[in-house]
């Protein structure tokens, strides 16, 4: 009562300002006080009901953030809510389950000692979460910033960081120029190595500022200390992991090493339990990808941990359906067993979330079991179809209709039982929907054109289709224009296929379209003939870029550049590739997954970030075609420049 007292009186003498997305009182809160926030409603979209929930993260040193779900209560265009951190907290964000945009860019508070200061590691703290986390709370931070703020901490701590927290003291002193800098940082490193007793995961640490130095040798030298003084220790182990993991395509060879890892290395820890269900998990998978049912099997009984055995479950029952709604069931009564047993698995998890993610309130962490659940009925619904059940399969679909797919897939196969229980003529207003939406597979294109053919020319459907894809453009834009960014693209320099450099300051006004992908990934190789489409549309155009760049793939340099010079060769791709070897550029983008496009305008900022592939070519090719002009309007408006 008294915190929203005292709210009240900051409205009333107007110190809460109404520029403000978000507010945190008092103003420099100490550790275990309780803190009130305050959220201008109308600044960030809020609706207007009496109260809301948002998601408050307790950020500490090196850690995931603990999500605590508040209560907001409305007062005006304010609302406000209330919560205490707990210890070791030194930095505090606020996010909602809806993602919405806080419009000021600092939807977060420090925790602060007597000295009205931050505490010592909460720059480091708050900078190191945003990079990492900041999608939590819908505002993430570029590497560059992150380090920035690690820099002003040990200005300010120094001598407490290092006594403090030691790993963080040495990294931050990576970052810095100054000769005196790098050569503590020497003699930091030089005095762990000789000490006969630092533990493994300091020297292991050690290896890690040497690869942010760019010594390599020095790294190999310290790699030789370590299997020398812990011959079996997490290094070694981590080797032997690595050796398995290789040898993804070749499940042969996995199941070698899998048994030397059970002998050698057999699990004796909960984590290690964990990690030898990964290695059936991924023996499961790759035997699977085989179509070697029965050793698939053999390996996804073998998982222990119900969530990893739902997952493979699932994956097993999905091939022998045939995968989607064109495929051709294997064994239908069999996909069956599997479905149902990884839906029961996943419906068990949903009714007791010990396994909770910290960075997830209980209602964020139900969130998603249910949606896998609900992925999990899509193929079961699958199989109800293809038992010509088809009532049955429309109502199990049409349970999961209200959960978003990027892919095109499940509309595809809502309106095929649709069809199938209304009839076409009934289903035809579900694919215009999907057409406006950007949702309408070429499938679902074929079977709309054959229906409206049914009453009307052929003339007609160019006319009525152009309408609706007219519509679909129009909300694209729309939407696409409430989602620019403006944030700096990294810098970098990498070479093509023949060994020509190209960097990103080079191409200053030019829009540039940069996809990350790889030879390994079924989506990006899926989505290469929209991409060809898109860079076709845009061949005239010397002021637009298409530069692909190629990442995390097996083998040296010279292998990489033949296998991916091979495949673009063909498939027939023109596209100018660019080797990121060592995933330096994949990193300074904190490339999310593979694919991801990246659309930079001519000043050198990102405008837009697109992950994944949705199944729908000619869907791609509008999406970055409007990309591609927003970000050329965006560019010549705006003043900020990121090269």
């Amino acid at each position: 009562m008294r915190s929203l007292l005292y709210v009240l009186a900051l409205l009333c003498c107007g110190s809460l300002s109404a520029q403000v997305s978000v507010q945190f009182l008092p103003a420099k809160p100490i550790p275990g006080q309780p803190i009130t926030v305050v959220v201008n409603g109308d600044s960030i979209g809020l609706p207007p009901q009496d109260s809301q929930v948002a998601v408050v993260y307790l950020l500490e040193m090196d850690q995931v953030p603990v999500a605590q779900e508040i209560k907001l209560v409305r007062n005006g265009i304010y609302h406000t809510g209330n919560f205490t951190t707990q210890p070791g907290t030194l930095a505090v964000a606020i996010g909602f389950p809806t993602r919405l945009y806080i419009k000021d860019a600092d939807p977060h508070t420090y925790l602060y000692g007597n000295d009205s200061r931050p505490l010592p590691g909460a720059r480091r703290t708050w900078g190191q979460a945003a990079q990492r986390y900041g999608n939590l709370w819908a505002k993430e931070m570029s590497i560059a910033e992150s380090q920035q703020l690690a820099l002003e901490d040990m200005a300010l701590h120094k001598a407490y960081l290092k006594a403090t927290y030691p790993q963080y003291y040495l990294f931050t002193l990576t970052l810095s120029d100054k000769p005196e800098d790098r050569a503590q940082l020497q003699q930091e490193i030089d005095r762990l190595i000789d000490n006969p007793v630092t533990p493994e995961s300091d020297l292991d640490y050690i290896k890690y500022l040497y690869t942010r130095i760019k010594q390599p040798q020095r790294k190999a030298g310290v790699d030789s200390v370590i299997l020398a003084r812990y011959p079996t220790g997490k290094v070694y182990r981590f080797y032997r992991v690595a050796a398995f993991w290789n040898e993804e395509e070749n499940p042969e060879k996995m199941e070698v090493l899998y048994g030397q890892l059970l002998k050698d290395l057999p699990p004796v820890t909960p984590a290690d339990s964990i990690d030898f269900d990964r290695y059936c998990n991924g023996l499961s998978a790759a035997w699977l990808a085989k179509d070697s049912i029965a050793k698939a099997e053999w390996y996804a009984h073998r998982i222990r941990d119900n969530r990893q055995r739902a997952v493979m479950y699932h994956d097993i029952a999905e091939k022998l359906a045939g995968e989607n709604i064109h495929g051709k069931p294997i064994n239908v009564s069999l996909s069956e067993k599997y479905v149902q047993e990884a839906m029961a698995l996943q419906q068990a998890l949903l009714n007791n979330t010990n396994g909770k993610p910290a960075y997830l309130t209980e209602a964020g962490w139900k969130h998603q079991l249910h949606n896998t659940y609900l992925a999990y009925t899509r193929t079961y619904a699958l199989l109800l179809y293809h038992r010509k059940q088809y009532q049955q399969a429309y109502d199990w679909q049409e349970k999961t209709m209200s959960v978003f797919s990027y892919t095109t897939t499940p509309y595809e196969a809502f309106a095929v039982y649709s069809e199938k229980v209304k009839g076409a003529v009934a289903t035809q207003p579900f694919l215009e929907q999907c057409v406006r939406t950007g949702k309408a597979s070429p499938a679902m294109k074929a079977a709309l054109k054959k229906t409206y053919l049914l009453k009307h020319t052929e003339q007609q459907w160019d006319g009525y289709y152009n309408g609706l894809k007219t519509e679909l453009l129009a909300r694209l834009r729309t939407k696409l224009s409430q989602e620019i960014l403006q944030e700096t693209a990294p810098d970098f320099t990498l070479k093509d296929l023949d060994g020509k450099e190209v960097s990103m300051s080079s191409l200053k006004g030019k829009v540039v379209v940069l996809d990350f992908w790889g030879t390994w990934c079924g989506p990006c190789v899926a989505s290469f003939p929209a991409m060809k489409m898109a860079k076709e549309k845009f061949k005239q155009d010397p002021n637009v870029v298409f530069l692909f760049v190629d990442a995390r793939e097996k083998g040296t340099p010279q292998e990489v550049n033949k296998k991916v010079a091979s495949f673009l060769q063909k498939n027939n791709y023109p596209f100018r590739v660019l080797l990121d070897l060592d995933d330096a550029v994949v990193n300074s983008f904190k490339v999310p997954g593979f694919p991801t496009k990246y659309i930079i305008d001519g000043n050198g900022l990102i405008r837009f970030m697109e992950a994944g592939f949705g199944g729908s070519d000619e869907n791609l090719t509008d999406q970055i075609t409007a990309m591609i002009e927003l970000a050329r309007e965006a560019g010549a408006g705006s003043g900020k420049r990121g090269f």
